[in-house]
Parts: C-alpha cells; structure tokens; sequence
C-alpha cells in the first residue's frame, strides 16, 4: 500500500469591525441605537460596549453575543462609544464613534391665518408650525374679546383649528406651545372681521355738492360705485363720493371685494 500527502495552505481573514449609529447628533433623552459589524475572524464573536463622558469611562455592557445596543443618555454633551470584538481564536478589534447629545430649544416659528379681514362672519383657520420639541408637542388656541381669553381648542397634538365669529369685531388669536418640560411659548394675530357700513342716514343729496357713501372699510377692501342713473346723481368711484346733478332719484350700489368676499349694498 502507498500513501501519498499534501500540504494545503489555509488562510483565515483577519478580524475586522465596524460601528454604526442612528444619529451621531441626539435630543437629550431621545434613543442612541449602536449596531456593531464584523468581517472575517473564526468562529463566534462576542461584544463588549462601553462609553466615555466627561473623562471617565463606563461598560455599559460586557462581553455577550449581543452586537448592538440601545441606550438613552440624560446629560448634554459629548459622548465616545466604544466596541471590542473578541473571536473564538481571542482575536481583538476595537471602534468607536461620537455622539454629540444636545437640549434643542422650543420655538413656536409660525402662528398664520387663512386671511386677516374679512366683510363677512366666515370660518377662519388658525395654523402653527414649531420645532424643537422634548417628547410630545400640545398647541392650544384661544381668542381675547372683551377682556376675557375664551378658549377655542385646548392643548392637544393637533397644530390647527376653525373658528366662525359670531359677532363682527377685531379678534385677537392666541397660540401657545408647549412640550414635557411644561414650558408655555406664545404668538397672537389679529384678524378683522367688519362689515361693508354705508353712511347712515344718505337718502337725500343736495344738487351741486358731493358726499361720501361708504363710512368705513376693512384693510385690503376694493370699492366700486355704481349708478343706475347718471343724468340724476354721478359716482366717481376712485374717491367714493357721490355728485348729484339733477333734482330725481337715482340707485346707488357699492361693491366690496376683500379676498374671496364680495359684497353689495345700496
């Protein structure tokens, strides 16, 4: 019998580690995921992690055959993450990364509405937008009138509300903002709700004079003058005034477009 033998050459690749993080800039308390990657080595690999702040160093967890971690940090600052591999054969690889943990400051950067006067008692829609919330943001809006606040939507996650006068008047809107530190940030507008008001009491006009029709307006109204007869009384509808010309009657009509409103009277 002839027994013949071979070498063969067996190579292992040489351990190798990564690390990687959800975020390397986090909100104080918000979740840090660390999830640690390997290449080559023998066998199974077990991890090691801890991390340093503030110049001393902390395990947050010893050597087990977890390769990722989840963690919540409490203080601001500048944390160093670190992770050992060890392989069956002892082999040894260490990474590590930064996270920078912060306390993001609230601000209410918005507060709008869908219009700012209108000529009618129409629905008005009150919107904000923020940022830089701890945990869950709560928006409440309210309204001033008479001196007294009166409530239109209490805090709640939603970031918009309706609201339909009930009397004409300049309404003056309220938002305020708040997250778990229970710290209240607040923003007002103003909206005018003020109808078309004609002059009181114009029926009659004096021959050769002018009067003025409208007695006031809302910001942003457009006004048009109309007669339907203008051998008696003429418009000149650029200064809003009347002109008779001759002694009978004569129907005035004015036109207010503010937005979307449109409304006449005569």
């Amino acid at each position: 019998t002839k027994t013949t033998s071979q070498k063969v050459s067996v190579k292992i690749k040489s351990l190798s580690l990564s690390l990687k993080t959800n975020s390397k800039k986090v909100v104080i308390h918000d979740l840090v995921q660390l999830k640690a990657s390997t290449d080559g080595g023998v066998g199974s690999k077990r991890y090691r992690f801890s991390y340093q702040y503030n110049g001393k160093t902390y395990i947050v967890r010893d050597y087990s055959s977890h390769s990722s971690l989840s963690i919540r940090l409490n203080q601001n600052g500048e944390y160093i993450f670190y992770v050992k591999v060890k392989d069956s054969r002892g082999s040894i690889k260490e990474t590590s990364t930064k996270i920078n943990v912060y306390t993001p400051t609230l601000k209410l950067d918005k507060f709008k509405s869908n219009f700012s006067s209108s000529l009618t008692l129409k629905k008005v829609k009150l919107s904000t937008q923020s940022h830089g919330n701890i945990g869950t943001l709560l928006t409440r809006f309210s309204y001033k009138k008479d001196g007294k606040v009166h409530i239109i939507q209490d805090f709640s996650k939603k970031q918009t509300c309706t609201f339909v006068p009930k009397k004409f008047d300049n309404y003056v809107f309220y938002a305020e903002i708040k997250d778990s530190r229970q710290k209240i940030i607040r923003k007002s507008l103003s909206v005018d709700f003020s109808p078309l008001r004609l002059r009181s009491g114009l029926t009659s006009a004096t021959v050769g004079t002018t009067e003025k029709i409208v007695k006031d307006v809302v910001k942003g109204t457009k006004l048009s003058f109309s007669s339907n007869n203008q051998s008696i009384c003429k418009v000149d509808s650029e200064n809003g005034i009347i002109m008779p010309v001759s002694q009978g009657k004569a129907k005035i009509t004015v036109t207010a477009k503010c937005g979307k409103d449109t409304v006449k009277k005569s």
